[in-house]
């Protein structure tokens, strides 16, 4: 934050998305759909299904809001979530992604271009995504980002560690290449 802040990114934007993030996570502990949908995106347990946290057996719906278990881990995960913001100063973004980074090997990419296709994030709507071309492949919904994409290494410790480049569509690469970031082999920049 502080390297983006340094480099003119607004303050405001920062702030916005801090406050998305904590009205997110109020929503959790307020909201019985946010909840079901935070529980079954962020479990992996067979018990935490949308079909089997629906109902309870008498087929009466679950307060998960107010019933002891779920309060505890919607509580559990506000706490969590708090401390990583107050902490650690992580904002969570809907529409990013950690990826690992590949060279173009088959030098179709120019510079300042970059190859991204993701498999559609189960937190996340597929509506999100309709502004992307879309394919599914193996049974798995998979989306090309075309636009403008800010990148930034991890650990990020120098102004250069962040670049903002053009993200562009290729059938080829689109064929094989999936949740990884491929980066040109020509260019100024490595």
């Amino acid at each position: 934050i502080m390297i983006m802040s340094a480099l003119g990114v607004a303050d405001e934007s920062f702030e916005r998305l801090q406050n998305e993030m904590l009205i997110g996570m109020i929503d959790v502990l307020v909201n019985e759909n946010a909840l079901l949908s935070y529980l079954t995106s962020n479990y992996k347990c067979p018990y935490f299904t949308a079909k089997e946290l629906q109902f309870n057996r008498d087929n009466s719906k679950i307060p998960y809001t107010s019933e002891p278990f779920f309060r505890a881990l919607a509580i559990c995960a506000y706490k969590t979530q708090l401390a990583d913001l107050l902490n650690k100063s992580r904002i969570y973004l809907p529409k990013g992604r950690i990826l690992m980074g590949v060279i173009d090997e088959a030098g179709i990419l120019g510079p300042n271009e970059v190859f991204v296709q993701c498999s559609v994030d189960s937190r996340d709507s597929f509506d999100n995504y309709a502004t992307f071309p879309t394919s599914t492949v193996d049974h798995r919904t998979r989306f090309v980002v075309t636009a403008n994409v800010c990148i930034a290494k991890n650990p990020c410790m120098h102004p250069g560690d962040i670049r903002t480049v053009r993200a562009v569509h290729n059938e080829f690469l689109a064929s094989f290449m999936f949740d990884v970031v491929v980066f040109p082999k020509t260019g100024t920049v490595p």
